[in-house]
C-alpha cells in the first residue's frame, strides 16, 4: 500500500522545480539580430545621405533575411522592430532617390534642349526669310 501522500513535501517540491525554471529562464536572453542592426544602420545612413550609393539595396536584403531568422527562431533571436524600422527607412530611401533621378534626369533634358534647339530632335531651326 502507498503512503499517504503529503501536500508540504509536493508544495515544496514545486517551489522547488519553479525556483529553477525561473533562474533557467532569467539567464537566457534573446539576441539581437546581427542582420536587424545591419538593415537599420543601412536605413540611417540612407536616409543621411548616402543612398545614392545604393546601401539601401543591401539594408533591403538583410532586413528580409532578419525577420525571416528572427520568425524562424521561436523567440530566441530579437530585433524583430530594428528590422522593421530599416526596412521602412529603406523604402523610403529607394523613392527618395527614385524621385531624385526623375528630376535630374528631366532637368538634363530640358537643359539639353534648350541649349540646342533643334539639336536632339531631329529638326533643323531656321531663321525667318527678310
Amino acid at each position: 500500500m502507498r503512503p499517504p501522500i503529503d501536500g508540504t513535501e509536493i508544495r515544496r517540491k514545486v517551489d522547488e522545480f519553479q525556483d529553477q525554471f525561473l533562474q533557467q529562464s532569467s539567464t537566457v536572453e534573446s539576441q539581437n539580430s546581427k542582420a536587424a542592426i545591419v538593415c537599420l544602420v543601412c536605413g540611417i545612413l540612407s536616409v543621411v545621405g548616402f543612398g545614392f550609393i545604393g546601401l539601401f539595396i543591401v539594408g533591403i536584403i538583410a532586413g528580409i533575411l532578419a525577420l525571416s531568422k528572427i520568425n524562424k527562431s521561436g523567440g530566441t533571436l530579437g530585433g524583430k522592430g530594428l528590422a522593421i524600422a530599416g526596412l521602412i527607412l529603406n523604402g523610403f530611401s529607394v523613392l527618395v532617390t527614385i524621385v531624385f533621378y526623375i528630376f535630374f534626369l528631366s532637368g538634363v533634358l530640358f537643359y539639353m534642349n534648350s541649349a540646342h534647339p533643334g539639336k536632339n530632335t531631329g529638326t533643323n531651326v531656321v531663321a525667318p526669310a527678310r
